[in-house]
């Protein structure tokens, strides 16, 4: 009888150790943080690196040095990381390097190291570089659906039409520095304007209920630009960046400033081979009480 229960003692130990270690693996599966795999790399080297856009769905994303797991990858499927830095790491007990990229999500929330290995390139449209450079404005900033259909239609429209677009140039004659500029900027067209393009762009414009510029229903803040080389997003922030005089007035801060705001953007090439963007901002009605000093 002593012999039966000390047996089922063993069993039992053997059992408890069993679990303990069961327990001791899984959770060192989700530990995040792992003083052994940041003593199991040496760092070669760490560099800054151009923009590229990337998606990836195995493997995880680290901190510098690997020590600290933020995530796996199967858990942001449909994120477009993009990469600005990149460094070597030497994997001390398999002999050999490899390269991670640092990557930061469009809105800049999300951030790591993944292994280049794991990175899949975007292939940018016109509609991706449209839609990241609204959510790079911040804010709270997000591409309308409805909005970005009526910026694409009416920059086909504008390019396809017939209208003279007058260039820096013809729009500042008397100034030195312009009279090579062949930029075409086009902001906020009303209905008296004595430039074709303009009342087109109006028209275009009131054809989608939007009879004027400013806040407020059926209202909006417009621009056109057509330039050689346009980085999108500098064009948004250039052109669409809040006063700071208006945080505080309406609960508006930093950063909610565009989430009620809908925003419509397109970028095309035009004929020529230059680049076209047309971004259209239609402010809701309590913006119509903003004071700026």
């Amino acid at each position: 009888m002593n012999k039966v229960k000390l047996a089922q003692g063993v069993i039992a130990l053997v059992a408890s150790a069993g679990m303990f270690g069961f327990m001791t693996t899984t959770a060192s599966a989700n530990s995040q943080y792992s003083a052994a795999r940041s003593n199991s790399v040496k760092l070669v080297w760490r560099k800054s690196m151009k923009q590229h856009m990337y998606t990836a769905t195995k493997g995880a994303r680290y901190s510098k040095h690997l020590g600290i797991r933020y995530s796996n990858n199967d858990v942001t499927p449909t994120v477009t990381w993009y990469t600005d830095a990149h460094e070597k790491l030497y994997k001390k007990y398999k002999g050999h390097s490899a390269i991670y990229y640092h990557v930061k999500s469009a809105d800049g929330t999300l951030q790591g190291w993944i292994w280049r290995g794991y990175l899949r390139k975007v292939v940018s449209t016109n509609t991706t570089i449209a839609k990241n450079a609204i959510i790079n404005l911040g804010s709270g900033a997000k591409p309308d659906a409805q909005s970005m259909q009526i910026a694409k239609n009416i920059l086909n429209q504008l390019l396809s039409s017939k209208v003279h677009f007058r260039t820096q140039a013809e729009v500042f004659p008397n100034v030195p520095e312009k009279s090579n500029d062949r930029d075409i900027v086009l902001r906020d067209p009303s209905a008296d304007s004595s430039t074709p393009s303009a009342k087109l762009m109006f028209n275009l414009l009131k054809e989608n209920r939007i009879n004027g510029s400013g806040f407020g229903v059926g209202k909006a803040s417009t621009t056109l630009l057509i330039q050689n080389k346009i980085n999108v997003g500098d064009t948004l922030h250039s052109y669409f960046d809040p006063s700071s005089d208006f945080y505080g007035q309406q609960g508006l801060t930093r950063k909610n400033f565009f989430t009620d705001v809908k925003i419509g953007v397109a970028v095309t090439k035009t004929a020529d081979g230059r680049m076209a963007v047309l971004a259209v901002f239609q402010y809701p009605d309590k913006y119509t009480k903003l004071t700026s000093d």
